[in-house]
């Protein structure tokens, strides 16, 4: 009978030891699919990122050349605060940033 103990005290032994190799792999495979997820996330916001800038960037292009250059300024700056309106109401609180980016461009140029 103390054969048998032993050998399901080892068999025990056997499982424990098994059981805490899978719980170190399973860790180690969690924290490297981890850092997959968190470069996607980081690359996937300075590519929006840059997305962005470019967007606002040809926005306050176009504005510029259709009305903020040209003799309709006045009419220009009201066209600008009106779109931007639209623009947040249709997309939302990010276009606030982009008129008042596109409202001090035109007061730095007028300076």
């Amino acid at each position: 009978m103390n054969l048998s103990f032993d050998k399901a005290a080892a068999e025990g032994e056997k499982q424990k030891l098994m059981s805490n190799m899978v719980i170190k792999q399973a860790q180690t495979l969690f924290g490297e699919i981890k850092n997959l997820v968190e470069q996607s996330r980081n690359q996937f916001a300075q590519t929006v990122n840059a997305a962005m800038s470019m967007l606002y960037w040809e926005i306050g292009k176009r504005i510029k050349q259709e009305f903020l250059q040209n003799s309709r300024a006045d009419y220009g700056e009201q066209i600008v605060h009106s779109l931007a309106v639209k623009l947040t109401d249709e997309y939302g609180h990010s276009f606030e940033f982009a008129r008042n980016r596109l409202l001090t461009q035109k007061i730095n140029d007028d300076e």
